[in-house]
């Protein structure tokens, strides 16, 4: 497996990695202004040359910002989703930040339990901050050594 920075060429499969992963998922106008951004680091996975997953990350000064981390059902339990996030600790590291923060569904206990074993704490709650469906969001921080 290779993680590369995306390429608008690689927008098509974040499209559907988007639209099978979230429920409410990033539309390709709004995937291509991310990859613009310079403030952001858009990662994908790719085994023999073929997308399996992404991640996307913000830069926001005092903390970098997972955004997104998607990985392909039919590729899932293979390491992808946790070599796409050594991938924004080590661009966040290159930046100077110490510090990685994200939003999760209390009710995605997958994702939890991959970002408790990368070292996130949970540091807070959003209640009914997701709306499709309702849900609250778990805050979770990742402090970083220099």
């Amino acid at each position: 497996m290779k993680v590369t920075r995306a390429e608008l060429s690689d927008i098509p499969a974040i499209i559907a990695l988007e639209n099978e992963c979230f429920s409410t998922p990033y539309s390709a106008s709004t995937v291509m202004s991310s990859l613009e951004n310079p403030m952001n680091f858009v990662a994908v996975a790719k085994e023999d040359g073929v997308i399996t997953g992404y991640a996307e990350f913000g830069n926001f000064v005092d903390a970098v910002f997972v955004d997104r981390v998607a990985v392909f059902s039919s590729h899932r339990r293979k390491g992808i989703a946790s070599t796409l996030l050594i991938a924004g600790e080590e661009w966040a590291k290159d930046l100077g930040i110490d510090a990685l923060m994200l939003e999760v569904r209390s009710k995605n206990s997958e994702a939890i339990a991959l970002y408790e074993k990368h070292g996130f704490e949970k540091i807070g709650k959003r209640a009914r901050y997701y709306k499709d469906p309702p849900d609250d969001a778990h805050i979770y921080r990742k402090q970083l050594l220099k």
